[in-house]
């Protein structure tokens, strides 16, 4: 047994070794007869521990482009298909490889040493959490006054900003009930549109007046009779900054006019 596994161990070291000396011999074999003709643009060629072929660019090879390049390892990695091929300048890293069928090189990959990686949004998810959040409002009112005259009314929307901060659109849903606590019949209100609003922010003071307007279609019924009537209004308010949205104070311009308090969640500002 003891002699099997000397056998075996001399064996491995004997193929390791035979490796080795190949490996040593093409790259001897590269350095002398292909390094020569691109010694413009590479001063150096070894071998990685992994066994790949590490050439040190030039300044001229860093200026080329990524065609430019193509062009100039099309012609060195035919002469070298041992392994995959790591080229270095500044701080810079490209691996390369090669397309056997097509007889082309390939940039498998590159990347900056000195660049922490870290997951970068694209463009496209900027455009929209920046430029576009999207919020959701709840807000109501309610009144009693000595005549135990009642009004109730509950408003929600949900939109996104179409510009952050300065303009939004959103679509509106809003209840009201109107009566008095001692009769039976009471009128009531349901209303859905789309509203929109331009913001007049004032950093300073963590506050944004805004202007606006709507347009909803609105279902009044009162004992056992309704209609359906398309109602516009004009939007005034002032939103103050607080936590994670805004509390919001706003007035609806038309046949009644009506007055609402709410808050404004927008999830970015949490993020």
């Amino acid at each position: 047994m003891k002699k099997s596994v000397t056998l075996l161990y001399i064996l491995t070291i004997w193929i390791q070794a035979g490796h080795a000396q190949d490996a040593g011999s093409s790259i001897e074999s590269f350095r002398y007869n292909v390094l020569p003709s691109f010694i413009t643009c590479f001063s150096a060629a070894d071998l990685t521990f992994k066994g790949q072929l590490r050439l040190s660019a030039l300044p001229k090879y860093a200026q080329f482009t990524t065609m430019e390049k193509k062009a100039v390892m099309d012609k060195l990695i035919y002469n070298w298909q041992e392994s995959l091929v790591m080229v270095e300048y500044e701080s810079k890293r490209e691996l390369w490889g090669w397309n056997s069928e097509a007889l082309k090189s390939l940039l498998l990959d590159s990347w900056d040493i000195n660049t922490i990686p870290v997951s970068q949004p694209t463009s496209t998810n900027i455009a929209q959490t920046d430029n576009h959040p999207w919020f959701y409002y709840v807000g109501g009112m309610f009144t009693l006054d000595s005549f135990k005259n009642i009004n109730m009314a509950f408003n929600t929307s949900l939109g996104f900003f179409l510009l952050k901060n300065r303009w939004d659109l959103a679509a509106t849903f809003s209840a009201s009930i109107l009566g008095n606590v001692e009769a039976e019949d009471a009128s009531s209100q349901i209303s859905s549109g789309l509203q929109s609003k331009v913001y007049f922010p004032v950093p300073k003071y963590r506050i944004s007046p805004n202007i606006g307007a709507e347009i909803a279609w609105t279902t009044s019924s009162y004992a056992e009779s309704s209609a359906v009537t398309f109602t516009p209004a004009a939007l005034l308010g002032i939103s103050w900054h607080v936590g994670g949205g805004s509390l919001d104070f706003g007035l609806k311009i038309n046949k009644q006019p009506t007055a609402m308090i709410g808050y404004t969640f927008i999830p970015k500002l949490k993020k």
